[in-house]
């Protein structure tokens, strides 16, 4: 497995704009008998996924109230799947064609954030 990603953010006063984009990179091996009959399958899935996110923090006592907008989505590519028999013939050996599937998310939101105080003997922690 191979994960990358990148990060940034921007802000002008109580503004900002955010953004990520990842990459990810998996092996797999399946495994598995039908009949008496060892079958497995290799084969490489990779997955791209961004978000990026702006909004304005508003803020008042105790707290503050951030809106913003966010799109993000994720697409995972599958490259044809074919078992190969380990014992004997491929009668049960199964095979799909390559797939590719999407997610994609839009939202507009309003987050509150609130300021805790909490007192331990005489430690103060401010939570925000």
């Amino acid at each position: 497995m191979f994960q990358t990603g990148i990060h940034g953010r921007s802000s002008i006063g109580s503004a900002y704009l955010a953004g990520v984009l990842a990459y990810g990179w998996q092996e797999v091996t399946t495994d598995r008998n039908a009949l008496l009959t060892g079958l497995r399958a290799n084969f490489d899935a990779n997955s791209i996924s961004g978000r990026i996110e702006t909004g304005y923090r508003h803020a008042s006592s105790p707290g503050s109230l951030v809106p913003y907008a966010a799109a993000q989505f994720t697409t995972l590519f599958l490259p044809n799947y074919t078992e190969q028999s380990l014992t004997g013939d491929n009668t049960f050996a199964l095979s799909y064609p390559a797939r590719r599937y999407r997610s994609a998310w839009l939202g507009i939101i309003v987050h509150s954030v609130q300021s805790v105080i909490i007192l331990v003997g005489t430690i103060v922690a401010v939570l925000t």
